[in-house]
């Protein structure tokens, strides 16, 4: 018979463990918690049913939509929140006596931003700072926002239409947001402007709300007196 990850008794209060059930309570699905640890749903659930053999009883009790605590769960969560932040708190207390950076950060990124940044930064990483451990997650704009706002990551690299209003976001760096049209269109006769004056033209209105365009181009189009524009919607 396959041998317990979890074996019974208080050697089973396994740290990464126990921040697993914690990810599953506050998710309330193991496939949610999959796809952020970038592995699959049966692996998640064969550590959860680990953990529960080991504690002597269930933790969860699975539903329709996902999995929600039990009795004897809900009697634990709060005890397990608090001992994870009293040994975090311990390991931060460990690390500010220490001159070598070392434990884990948690990164937010844009997918499309993902490939080369991160390789290059994981080399840097290894080569530097080769205690630090870089778990990254990655998700669209309004998501990163809800994981930092939440506290799933340290940091995220987003991506922003406006130059950063806050002391807490700092500029990396700045790419340009071209006009396509057909060669020789008015649009694009003229030498590009920051503050472009709108002709009377077909718009091309993006899908809300996951094309953050629409940041950049209905305040132009509104100062032109385009605020009910012909559109086409692209789906």
């Amino acid at each position: 018979m396959p041998k317990n990850r979890y074996p019974a008794g208080p050697e089973a209060m396994d740290p990464a463990a126990l921040r697993l059930f914690v990810d599953v309570v506050e998710a309330g699905s193991f496939t949610k918690v999959a796809a952020a640890r970038q592995t699959v749903q049966s692996h998640i659930s064969r550590q959860i049913t680990d953990l529960e053999t080991a504690c002597g009883a269930r933790l969860f009790r699975r539903t329709g939509r996902g999995v929600v605590l039990t009795e004897q769960g809900e009697h634990i969560v709060v005890r397990v929140r608090a001992w994870l932040a009293d040994s975090e708190q311990l390991f931060r207390d460990i690390r500010s006596t220490s001159s070598v950076p070392m434990g884990d950060v948690r990164l937010g990124i844009l997918p499309s931003a993902a490939h080369p940044l991160l390789t290059t930064l994981y080399a840097r990483l290894q080569e530097q700072y080769p205690s630090i451990r870089l778990n990254v997650r990655e998700g669209q704009g309004g998501e990163l926002d809800t994981l930092l706002d939440g506290g799933a990551v340290d940091m995220a690299i987003l991506f922003r239409y406006r130059r950063p209003d806050s002391a807490e976001e700092r500029l990396l760096a700045s790419v340009g947001t071209y006009l396509v049209a057909r060669p020789g269109d008015m649009l694009t006769r003229a030498p590009p402007s920051t503050s472009p004056a709108w002709p009377d033209c077909r718009w091309c209105c993006l899908a809300a709300p996951r094309i953050g365009a629409q940041c950049w181009t209905r305040p132009h189009a509104a100062k032109a007196s385009c605020c009910r524009p012909r559109s086409k919607r692209i789906h």
